[in-house]
């Protein structure tokens, strides 16, 4: 196994049931290219994401305003607004990956993003007005928070 598929497998180990998400795309790239046994691994403990209609206003803006791709704004903006499927969960605290660019391009003008979120979730209802930019982190680092 590689370091990141050791630290990924570390995290879906101590991570507390319920607590792990995904994007229906990457579950979907799990279920068609992972053996079999390891996609059944993964996705019994992880649980989609759901995209809401604020979750493609935040895409749009991190687009338009922080020049993010278009796969990771809308990662980043299903991390902050996604659903779980019973509708009870909006975002993530943590948007988990190993893509050291867009790591950086989400902490550079952090407070920057978070004013911009502000100004568009202070005009939205609950539970959507509590929406937050998540935390992105590799995978090392947020097993290190849950351990500690």
């Amino acid at each position: 196994m590689t370091v990141e598929q050791q630290s990924s497998l570390a995290l879906l180990l101590h991570a507390p049931s319920g607590s792990l998400f995904s994007s229906r795309e990457a579950l979907n790239l799990v279920r068609m290219y992972a053996p079999a046994a390891l996609g059944a691994f993964v996705t019994e403990r992880v649980q989609l994401l759901i995209p809401t209609r604020y979750q493609r206003r935040w895409r749009r803006r991190l687009r338009q305003r922080f020049s993010f791709g278009r796969e990771d704004a809308h990662h980043v903006a299903l991390a902050s607004f996604g659903v779980d499927e019973m509708g009870q969960q909006v975002g993530a605290d943590y948007f988990v990956m190993f893509d050291l660019r867009l790591i950086q391009l989400c902490h550079i003008p952090y407070v920057d993003i978070t004013r911009c979120l502000q100004r568009m979730t202070c005009q939205l209802v609950m539970p959507y007005c509590d929406a937050e930019l998540p935390d992105v982190l590799t995978p090392p680092t947020v097993l290190a928070r849950l351990l500690s």
